[in-house]
């Protein structure tokens, strides 16, 4: 690669979990090491497998929740609560409802087993903290269920 050239270079294959050290060598048109050495190396790196859909949205919530992009948060939230969360089904006739009034239904949301199965003890830990998170936004917003019931 030409010296006025942009150079990148994709490392592939490593073996997730292991660590890795880098180092940049230069060398002229005819083969010769430019400065008769390689550069300084880099500090040891540990491979990482490629992140999930789901673990780079909870990671993406988090972040986005630090800087302040709520709006971004809520939307990057619910594929990652669909993923986990089946759709409430119509009421069943033996299911217990609590309620202050006649007019207050709650949704019975259920974790989607496969799901919670298949997934790493890593992504169940951030989609927790992407629950407390979104709840977090919504008390700000004053847009939680309590803030809408009054006596």
């Amino acid at each position: 690669v030409g010296a006025d050239e942009n150079c990148v270079l994709e490392v592939k294959d490593l073996e997730p979990n292991e660590m890795y050290i880098f180092a940049v060598a230069a060398y002229s048109s005819n083969g010769k090491l430019i400065g008769d050495s390689i550069g300084e190396t880099t500090k040891p790196i540990l491979a990482y497998p490629p992140l999930s859909t789901a673990t780079a949205r909870a990671y993406l919530i988090q972040c986005a929740f630090q800087t302040e992009s709520y709006m971004l948060s809520k939307k990057a939230f619910q594929p990652l609560w669909d993923y986990f969360v089946s759709a409430p089904c119509s009421p069943v006739a033996d299911a217990e409802i609590v309620s202050i009034s006649s007019s207050l239904i709650i949704s019975q949301y259920r974790l989607i087993p496969d799901a919670v199965h298949h997934a790493s003890p890593n992504l169940l830990y951030l989609f927790l903290r992407s629950i407390f998170i979104i709840s977090d936004i919504c008390v700000s917003d004053r847009a939680l269920f309590s803030d809408s019931v009054s006596f």
